[in-house]
């Protein structure tokens, strides 16, 4: 009998406490990047494709979804590098990663109070997975320092949306 509420009390709470953060469940659904930052040639035409796909970005709105899935995209790239500890592509890809937040952060300045929302909304999901990628580096470490200032990044560019 006592073994019995002892096993029920460990599956109710198996099932009722979630297994893993909100921060991990974003992270996992993070799709690894099909050409991946050090891909050589294949990832220049990569980059060079979506430089053209730009041009044929319009409306603002239309630019503001190509920036917003660019950045994932970088943030997928970034993840791929830092979970691998490729540190020679480490720094560019927490660079690409910050120019793309802020390209976005000024479209959506440019845009209505729902997308700048929207947009900080966005950024706040992000910084879980940042900081879970910062935490993969020894503390204040030049690798640690280069994701935390993508977090600052981040950070900063939410308060300008603000106001």
């Amino acid at each position: 009998m006592f073994s019995r509420i002892i096993f029920l009390i460990a599956l109710s709470l198996y099932i009722l406490l979630p297994s893993s953060s909100y921060a991990e469940s974003i992270s996992q659904s993070i799709k690894e990047p099909l050409i991946k930052p050090n891909g050589g040639f294949y990832y220049i035409v990569k980059r060079g494709y979506e430089k053209i796909l730009e041009k044929f970005q319009f409306s603002d709105n239309s630019k503001l979804n190509y920036r917003q899935n660019l950045l994932i995209t970088r943030l997928s790239e970034l993840k791929y590098v830092a979970e691998r500890k490729d540190i020679g592509e480490l720094q560019q890809s927490t660079e690409r990663f910050s120019y793309e937040a802020g390209k976005v952060g000024q479209l959506a300045e440019k845009l209505s109070s729902s997308d700048k929302t929207s947009v900080q909304n966005k950024f706040k999901e992000y910084q879980p997975v940042l900081e879970q990628l910062r935490d993969l580096y020894v503390y204040d470490s030049s690798y640690w320092k280069l994701i935390q200032y993508d977090i600052d990044t981040l950070d900063i560019l939410s308060k300008k949306l603000k106001t």
